[in-house]
């Protein structure tokens, strides 16, 4: 008797390991390009020629970590900046009334 795939394991949790990886797969290059206020273009610019120091532009890792936090998404920013490694997106967060 073969298992019915709704009884199926949930699939294990893939990790995040590059900003590449959390724009493309978690935060979506649309809503980045929303939020930073440039064209999908621009992001996957960024994408392509960012270095392993900066791989998206330090300006607007701050935008991307408070709007991302906004929609309850929390991550290390230092996979966007690596300066900025083991501070949370939620730093950025705005203080809720």
């Amino acid at each position: 008797m073969q298992s019915s795939p709704c009884h199926a394991p949930a699939p294990p949790k893939q990790e995040i390991s590059d900003a590449r990886d959390l724009i493309l797969r978690v935060l979506t290059v649309r809503k980045v390009a929303r939020w930073c206020d440039v064209s999908e273009s621009a992001v996957h610019q960024w994408l392509r020629r960012g270095s392993a120091e900066a791989p998206v532009p330090v300006k607007v890792v701050p935008v991307i970590a408070k709007n991302a936090s906004d929609e309850g998404l929390d991550f290390d920013l230092g996979l966007l900046c690596p300066a900025m490694s083991g501070m949370s997106s939620c730093t950025f967060a705005q203080a809720r009334p």
